[in-house]
């Protein structure tokens, strides 16, 4: 019992880490993602970054003009 006692307490510690880890390898993606020419990564990584919007707590009017130009900026790049 003390196991998961012991997670828990891990988990509440360090989610900021775990956060910014995820954070970085979705970063990394999406660099390899665009020197890439095949599209099917791309759908991968927009996926992805759909499911960060939807969970993100910072949907303020102007990051959502700022993402809307990303989505843009990735579906014109897939249509080249």
């Amino acid at each position: 019992m003390n196991t998961i006692a012991d997670i828990f307490k891990w988990i509440t510690e360090h989610w900021v880490d775990m956060l910014a880890g995820f954070g970085g390898v979705v970063l990394v993606a999406s660099i390899i993602v665009g020197i890439t020419p095949t599209t099917k990564d791309d759908t991968f990584i927009r996926k992805i970054i759909n499911a960060f919007d939807k969970i993100s707590f910072l949907q303020t009017e102007e990051n959502k003009k700022y993402i809307e130009a990303g989505k843009k900026h990735l579906k014109d790049e897939n249509d080249k």
